[in-house]
């Protein structure tokens, strides 16, 4: 579902931002830098879950192989930055 980014409701003085990606991009290769977005986390305190959400019916094995990315760029990030990892998947 497409949300119009001034109906995306405002949350503690910050507003979700929607990631909208081409197919065959992968977590990283687009316009949001994930390192920033992590340290922007950091300093408002945020420790919750971060979900990866990659659909590709047409290739599961695609899919597999882009989510497992995904988890390892956030873990390297989240090490660069020095940010606490508590690890619970679900597969």
């Amino acid at each position: 579902m497409n949300v119009p980014v001034g109906r995306i409701p405002k949350c503690s003085g910050f507003r979700a931002v929607p990631f909208f990606r081409s197919p065959g991009d992968r977590l990283g290769d687009g316009d949001v830098g994930m390192k920033r977005y992590l340290e922007s986390l950091d300093k408002i305190g945020y420790s919750g879950p971060l979900t990866i959400e990659r659909e590709i019916p047409q290739s599961p094995i695609q899919q597999k192989e882009e989510v497992g990315f995904a988890v390892n760029l956030l873990k390297q990030l989240k090490a660069e930055l020095g940010v606490e990892t508590s690890e619970k998947t679900g597969e």
